[in-house]
């Protein structure tokens, strides 16, 4: 009895230790690994935020990627980044609401630093970082039907990659869809991000003339 008792105690005292390590393993990789702010520099949003118009240049892009009438949903997506994964579930649940209400998705992925196979998105990416710089996927640009801005930053935050929690793009969809505008730049939330290929050298955009 004294020798059963005996294992019981090593076996706890080796289990135990040892699923709590790999659970603190799994929390590092899968969440806190790739914490980080979605941009380090605000200032691009905070002047896009407090404008009455859009830059010229950022409006005509805008109004040539969009179809008019219909909202859109840019996602910028790195299928490199581990968050990005995780993500996946939540994009395609978005994609499965909002594209029976007419929302229409378009994909821009990193790596070429092209964007989708249509000939007017092509240099979506480049051009779109001479305006609204993109430093941190997963992330959306939602544009109404007027191609004005409705929202961009992260789908979700927090360490839980594998959670929806925020529900920021489908918020602004909701608003899109009920005839609301209200713009909105949520960079200075933390999550799980990956940074943007290119986004390092992705100069601070000066002020230029507005639309």
């Amino acid at each position: 009895m004294n020798q059963r008792k005996a294992l019981i105690r090593l076996v706890v005292w080796v289990l135990v230790p040892a699923w709590l390590g790999g659970t603190a393993w799994l929390f590092w990789v899968f969440g806190v690994r790739d914490m980080r702010p979605f941009t380090d520099d605000p200032r691009p949003f905070v002047q896009l935020q407090r404008d009455e118009a859009l830059p010229a240049g950022l409006a005509q892009l805008l109004r040539d990627v969009a179809e008019p009438g219909r909202p859109t949903v840019i996602e910028f997506r790195d299928t490199g980044c581990g968050c990005a994964r995780f993500n996946a579930p939540h994009v395609a649940r978005i994609r499965e609401h909002y594209d029976a209400l007419g929302v229409r998705f378009v994909t821009v992925e990193a790596g070429s630093g092209q964007g989708p196979g249509e000939p007017r998105l092509q240099s979506l990416p480049r051009k779109l970082s001479e305006w609204l710089p993109i430093t941190a996927s997963p992330a959306a640009l939602v544009l109404d039907g007027r191609a004005q801005i409705a929202y961009f930053g992260p789908f979700s935050v927090g360490a839980g990659c594998l959670t929806g929690s925020g529900e920021f793009v489908e918020r602004a969809l909701d608003r899109v869809l009920a005839g609301r505008h209200a713009q909105q730049f949520n960079v200075l939330d933390s999550g799980c991000y990956c940074d943007w290929p290119g986004a390092a050298g992705t100069p601070f955009p000066e002020r230029r003339d507005r639309a």
